[in-house]
């Protein structure tokens, strides 16, 4: 559990073609995946009712027009992890449920952006 996961944004473009199928694919956008600093890294996130879990939510979406592309999806990037929070579902996960009591408080123990999830977007147009 201690181990980096790092988790960032890609999204790629083709165009489609007179028959109605997609061509070669690009990539418009790879996001980083250095977690030496904490930053991208599924650790630093939470679903916001449960500190136990990591979790960014399922905010993945496309769309497009015959001009132009768009991608969101949720961030990790200027999230930090909590050594704190690591310890707790460390623990947990040892003892195979949730240690109750014994989960810290995250406005007291963590850096400020722990949980810090955005969400990002990227256009081709």
């Amino acid at each position: 559990m201690s181990s980096p996961r790092p988790y960032h944004g890609v999204f790629l473009s083709a165009a489609i073609g007179a028959n109605g199928a997609p061509g070669s694919f690009s990539v418009v956008y790879n996001g980083s995946t250095v977690t030496s600093t904490g930053h991208n890294d599924l650790r630093a996130t939470y679903p916001g009712h449960d500190i136990y879990q990591e979790r960014v939510g399922d905010y993945v979406y496309a769309a497009a027009s015959d001009s132009y592309g768009v991608g969101v999806w949720a961030s990790a990037a200027n999230a930090a992890v909590c050594s704190a929070i690591q310890d707790y579902r460390e623990r947990s996960f040892a003892a195979g449920h949730r240690v109750l009591p014994g989960a810290p408080w995250p406005l007291a123990e963590c850096p400020p952006n722990f949980g810090n999830t955005d969400i990002q977007s990227v256009s081709t147009g």
